[in-house]
């Protein structure tokens, strides 16, 4: 490679001094051989290569930096041509406003070429508002227009604007309800509106439900109302719920070795505490709780027990558990949980034993106390709302066709026509049963048993007439141990209302014990236990018969009758889907549908209209308000208050008989 030596000398010559000299003093040739020094040469030429890039790169930074304020200056320049344009004429004015056509608001009242220009004039004058200089997106001018809308102009005139405009009616509204109505169908508020359709009056079947999902309503063109979750997909969800402790009764007949009886019964505790928290919940959208003497957090409990026919188990038995503090609440089917259900009688042995389970368990969760929702709360079983066969069974009384008839009282046959006799102290005429009394009496029929060899639950005729003599002899009707313990004196039955209570069951036993040859146990119970019981609830409280109400608890059976007969499942698994379903529509929907249900439970509290006082008393619905039928059912004429039966002179001196508790002597002629 040829080198120009006097070039790179002048390259060379425009370095550092330093450079510049080691050039100089160091020769490329030695003078002794004359050869050229190559290694001193590159690193030479290196050196100087470096040096021009450095110099290059400085002024390519230079040259950049003069460039990036020149294109500034420019950019200016065009902004001011831009924003401070070149003054022009003012506009002239239109002669005539934009209003909106009535018919279809999407247009104005001008010609079609008209509107158009404004429309572009419009969109001229807010491009320097809403857009930057160098902006072609016409969005930021859409966006400012519709803030502007919105935000400077009252609802009303939105909607006037929205109803009237064919484009938002068919086509913006339809595609927004759509796309919200197909999130619904999916969302959980929709499975929760679907079980409450499933639900609807006990419990619909397949087909029906599956017939009023297909039910298709188009609320306006194109869009349709949500439509129920599919039967499939909504049964799938239902058997994931969790439903609590639930346990197979056989298990528990084994383990009290016992004969086995198909049926599942829960934990009374868990179960308390799960209403407990569902009605705390309730009760802070809609106070409808009340608390007994003032005790805020103490829930009174109802338990009991009733056999019906269910299906084709015609001795099926359901023991139902409510919460007396939502008061006439108690009355409705809705508001009685199942604790057990079971294919067996009421007195079948496994009741006994499953008795006195419970009996344990209240205990246990009457000395305790827990803390819900931030509130100390606590448990007390008050009542025990049965029939009297169930009563008796379970005090380990006798029958009612035992000398000693009555649970209440130790009323005989041969005093139950004592017209003016009173339950109560030593000085009335009959007692209630002392709980040691019926634990002492119980213990003498046992020896008495075992002496005379006879086992316990023989049913022979012999037998039978020797216990039940004895049991006479010492004035009780007393057999074994309760099986319910001390909540025996719990044990109430329920009628009517307690302001007239009293006089009207004694009007009804005077009646029945003056004027008829028999008094039966029914009439006793009635005319003398009913008042008692009801003045002693009352007294601790302050509610009358309705907290211990049958009503419920009967209209409770139809509702277990409907769910059994729409499952499919096996006599040994029906209890389980009965409990199943019995979940999901007293707790699963009130816990997930709150507010809805707490309204409900507000309008129908004690708080009621006056029209419900109707709901209770025995006269025909065609005579309330009618003055053409007495109250009786009767026709009547329109001037006077009753027909010829009730306004006799007869039926006065019965009425005058049963107020003074002897027959008049007036009456004796007529008779």
């Amino acid at each position: 490679m040829d080198v120009d030596y006097s070039t790179t000398a002048v390259v060379c010559s425009q370095g550092s001094e330093n450079v510049t000299k080691e050039r100089e003093e160091t020769p490329l040739t030695t003078k002794r051989k004359g050869r050229f020094n190559i290694g001193l040469y590159a690193k030479r030429r290196k050196l100087i290569m470096n040096e021009l890039m450095e110099e290059k790169l400085a002024a390519d930074t230079k040259l950049k930096s003069m460039q990036n304020k020149v294109d500034y200056r420019k950019r200016k320049a065009d902004d001011l041509e831009t924003l401070v344009p070149t003054p022009k004429q003012r506009p002239r004015m239109p002669n005539t406003e934009s209003v909106i056509c009535k018919e279809n608001s999407d247009h104005v009242n001008l010609s079609k070429a008209q509107s158009q220009r404004r429309r572009k004039a419009t969109l001229r004058a807010l491009k320097p508002v809403h857009c930057t200089p160098r902006s072609t997106d016409q969005t930021p001018i859409m966006n400012g227009m519709w803030a502007t809308l919105i935000n400077e102009n009252p609802p009303q005139f939105i909607e006037s604007l929205v109803a009237n405009s064919k484009v938002c009616k068919t086509k913006v509204i339809p595609s927004i309800l759509k796309n919200n109505v197909t999130t619904y169908e999916k969302s959980q508020e929709n499975f929760v509106r679907s079980t409450g359709l499933l639900y609807k009056g006990g419990l619909l079947t397949k087909n029906k439900y599956k017939e009023t999902r297909k039910e298709k309503v188009d609320f306006m063109p194109g869009v349709s109302i949500p439509r129920y979750v599919t039967y499939d997909r909504l049964m799938s969800f239902i058997k994931g719920i969790n439903m609590g402790d639930v346990y197979d009764l056989q298990d528990f007949a084994a383990k009290k070795g016992k004969s086995p009886v198909h049926g599942v019964y829960r934990s009374l505790e868990s179960l308390l505490l799960r209403l407990a928290d569902m009605y705390l919940m309730l009760n802070d959208h809609s106070k409808f709780l009340h608390w007994f003497n003032d005790q805020k957090g103490k829930f009174l409990v109802a338990i009991g027990a009733d056999a019906a026919p269910f299906g084709k188990d015609e001795t099926a038995t359901a023991y139902l558990v409510s919460i007396l503090n939502v008061l006439e609440g108690v009355q409705s089917c809705d508001h009685n949980y199942l604790l057990m259900g079971g294919n067996c009688d009421e007195t079948h042995e496994l009741m006994y034993e499953y008795t006195k389970h419970v009996v344990e368990e209240i205990k246990e969760i009457e000395a305790k106390e827990y803390d819900v929702h931030g509130i100390k709360i606590s448990f007390q079983c008050r009542l025990v709302p049965s029939d009297q066969k169930w009563m008796a069974s379970m005090c380990g009384e006798l029958n009612n066709a035992a000398t000693y008839f009555s649970t209440f009282a130790n009323v005989s046959k041969a005093d139950i026509k004592t017209i003016d006799g009173k339950i109560g102290g030593d000085d009335c005429t009959w007692k209630t049963w002392a709980y040691d009394k019926r634990l002492k009496d119980a213990d003498y029929v046992k020896l008495f048993k075992t002496k005379n060899k006879i086992p316990d639950g023989s049913k022979a005729s012999n037998h039978r007439k020797k216990v039940t003599e004895y049991i006479a002899s010492r004035k009780s009707r007393q057999e074994f141990h309760p099986p319910l313990d001390k909540y025996v004196s719990r044990v109430h039955i329920n009628e009517s209302d307690m302001n007239v209570l009293k006089n009207e069951c004694e009007m009804y036993y005077n009646c029945q014990a003056l004027l008829l040859a028999n008094v039966k146990p029914t009439t006793w119970t009635i005319g003398k236990a009913i008042p008692f019981y009801t003045d002693k609830i009352y007294h601790d409280l302050g509610f009358g018969l309705g907290l211990n109400s049958m009503q419920g608890r009967e209209a409770k059976h139809i509702k277990l009758s409907c769910y059994a007969k729409n499952t499919t499942k096996g006599k040994q698994l029906r209890w389980w889907q009965v409990f199943k379903h019995e979940f999901m529509e007293l707790v699963w929907l009130k816990e997930n549908d709150a507010k809805k249900v707490a309204k409900k439970l507000h309008s129908t509290s004690h708080s009621e209209n006056e029209e419900k006082s109707f709901k209770d008393r025995y006269i025909p619905p065609y005579c309330i308000n009618n003055d053409t039928f007495c109250t009786c059912g009767q026709p009547k004429s329109v001037t006077v208050t009753s027909c010829p039966i009730c306004c006799s002179d007869i039926f006065e001196l019965v009425v005058k008989s049963c107020k003074a508790g002897k027959i008049d002597g007036k009456l004796k002629v007529n008779i």
